[in-house]
């Protein structure tokens, strides 16, 4: 496979890029496919965003042996998408103690990285349901692109706006929530678990 720039995307379609439409203020409508993700489509129109200066970016630090020493919960996220079945898990260890697992059946329609997106969410929302819990957390994901993707406060995708919208929420509370990247397959105890 190859990569083709945006430039020349734009250059052979004919359109002008979205970004110049909302430079000159004009009215613009996207066509988009969307798939239902407990009963809400994935693409916000602009007019449902949250604004961009009550979003902020995602806490990232890097894995490393014992990070889950400085985190009193810890969990681990992961999705597969198997002869076209989506799923995906996450285990929360508690004081290194696995104290939770949960399993969701999701869409077959759902993209891999939208079930991490999802898995992201549903984790957070555990966090943010549990109202005992206030300390700081640790979100440990194989998907290098959906923790960029959180990264980036001007989404439309209602999934990361919403999963940014909680963890402000939390924040309010005085709650941080933390990310961090780990490679699957190295022998990492709660990723293999969530795998």
């Amino acid at each position: 496979m190859s990569t083709v720039s945006y430039e020349a995307v734009f250059a052979i379609s004919g359109f002008t890029p979205i970004d110049i439409y909302i430079v000159h203020n004009r009215d613009f409508n996207i066509a988009t496919e969307t798939f239902i993700a407990n009963n809400q489509d994935v693409c916000l129109p602009l007019s449902k965003m949250s604004h961009n200066s009550s979003l902020s970016p995602i806490n990232l630090v890097s894995y490393y042996k014992n990070i889950e020493n400085k985190f009193p919960v810890v969990c681990f996220t992961d999705s597969s998408k198997i002869n076209s079945k989506a799923c995906l898990s996450f285990i929360v260890f508690q004081d290194h103690i696995e104290s939770e697992v949960y399993q969701f059946r999701i869409g077959d329609e759902c993209s891999v990285f939208h079930a991490e997106l999802l898995c992201i969410a549903q984790a957070l929302n555990r966090i943010l349901t549990n109202e005992t819990l206030y300390s700081n957390f640790l979100i440990c994901s194989d998907s290098l692109f959906s923790l960029y993707a959180l990264n980036c406060i001007t989404s439309p995708n209602r999934l990361i706006v919403k999963t940014q919208t909680n963890m402000s929420i939390l924040q309010g509370r005085g709650v941080q929530v933390f990310f961090s990247f780990v490679q699957s397959n190295i022998g990492i105890y709660g990723n293999e678990r969530a795998d």
